[in-house]
């Protein structure tokens, strides 16, 4: 059998196509492979087409698109769909692991990029650059740097990424304190040095349980002698805290005791008093409101006496009164007037606690001797001589008295007789 001729033969759609990517737009070149075609209809999946039988096509959005053509002789008919994929995406991306970092940390770059074919490039803002994936980098100098990443993939397109980074100072933490000696009792103030940039608080803790913040000077006394750990914390929002610690010697108050308030005569024998319990410390120091700085001293007089002792820097202090025994309080005048109030001349016995022995004589301004007594608990001079009132006027009295502890005393004054 012979061949066989066909009066319309088939129309067959086919065709392949080249990709030519670009870093903007894509260009696919296609070539139409059709059979007993006479008309071409391209449409190219983003909603354009075209008639030509081997056209060009420009891409604006990456993405897989649909691409059909539709091919006739005028009576038969034929079509073919292939997918056209344009994806190649590029896009600079990374992440750190700290982009508030403290000077001299270490820092990680995670790339988070997408490229085909990738290579990067990064300036990190301080003159070094890197062209690893994954760098990492410390930045000695504390400052702001903006890091620069940029990923070139095989076309070649590129994209840039860009991040700030804050670098902290390295911080410090000191303490000093407005007396090198501390003392039970005593307070003390603290003075905080610290790094203020990028602090975000900062903590006292006296090792006695107490506690404070946000104060950069503090007076603080310890209630009680001993040792104390004293820590003094600075914390910033990048670096890690700083802390200075300190150990400090509360040292105690010396013991001081005077002994018991005293009495003493006029003129008597001077009295020994003292701190005599750091008395036999060579490194005891004293000074008294009298001036003088032995651990002992002679009253001489009646008195409050003080005195301040000094052991290991520590002081405290006592006193001690002596008071005036062996006295006679005289009076400068009289009413003999018979109202019972102030009627008799005379240093009544409860004014003269410590005399033994007594005598008054008084004269008037004649130098006549008017009258005399040595009775101390008697009434004295009732204004008279020999039974009759003495007018208003001055009186010389003479007054010998001896005291209880030896010693003896005389008074010549001038007392006023007032009717």
């Amino acid at each position: 059998m012979g061949p066989i001729n066909l009066v319309d033969p088939p129309v067959i759609a086919a065709f392949t196509f080249k990709l030519h990517k670009g870093c903007s737009e894509d260009t696919v070149v296609f070539k139409n492979n059709s059979v007993q075609n006479t008309f071409n209809k391209w449409y190219f999946g983003d909603g354009t087409g075209d008639t030509a039988a081997k056209p060009t096509h420009i891409y604006l959005t990456q993405g897989v698109y649909n691409v059909k053509l539709v091919v006739t002789n005028g009576i038969c008919k034929d079509s073919v769909t292939h997918q056209v994929n344009t994806m190649h995406p590029i896009k600079a991306l990374f992440k750190v692991d700290d982009d508030s970092a403290c000077a001299n940390q270490l820092l990680t770059f995670t790339n988070q990029s997408s490229g085909t074919n990738a290579t990067y490039y990064w300036d990190f803002g301080d003159s070094t650059t890197a062209t690893s994936t994954n760098p990492t980098h410390v930045y000695p100098i504390p400052g702001t740097y903006q890091v620069m990443m940029v990923v070139k993939d095989d076309i070649p397109c590129f994209d840039t990424f860009y991040m700030p980074i804050v670098v902290d100072t390295i911080p410090y933490a000191n303490f000093t304190m407005s007396d090198s000696i501390l003392c039970e009792g005593k307070g003390i103030t603290f003075f905080g040095d610290y790094l203020k940039s990028g602090l975000t608080r900062i903590i006292w803790d006296f090792g006695d349980g107490n506690f404070f913040l946000n104060k950069e000077n503090i007076l603080h006394a310890y209630d009680t002698a001993g040792n104390f750990s004293i820590n003094f914390i600075a914390q910033y929002r990048n670096c890690p805290d700083a802390t200075f610690t300190k150990s400090m010697v509360i040292r105690p108050f010396p013991v001081i005791n005077l002994g018991p308030d005293t009495t003493m005569c006029p003129n008597s024998s001077p009295l020994l008093i003292g701190d005599f319990i750091n008395a036999g410390n060579p490194t005891a120091s004293w000074f008294w409101n009298t001036g003088e700085t032995s651990s002992s001293i002679m009253a001489r007089h009646p008195g409050i006496y003080t005195t301040k002792v000094t052991l290991d820097g520590c002081e405290n202090s006592d006193s001690i009164e002596v008071f005036k025994d062996c006295y006679l309080d005289i009076p400068n005048s009289f009413t003999p007037n018979g109202d019972g109030m102030n009627d008799y001349f005379l240093p009544r016995q409860l004014l003269s606690r410590g005399a033994t022995n007594f005598k008054m004589s008084i004269f008037n301004r004649w130098g006549e001797l008017i009258f005399e007594t040595t009775k101390i608990d008697g009434r004295g001079w009732d204004g008279k001589f020999n039974d009759k009132d003495q007018p208003s006027g001055v009186y010389i009295y003479l007054i010998s008295v001896d005291f209880k502890d030896g010693n003896s005393e005389k008074y010549q004054d001038n007392v006023t007789l007032l009717r």
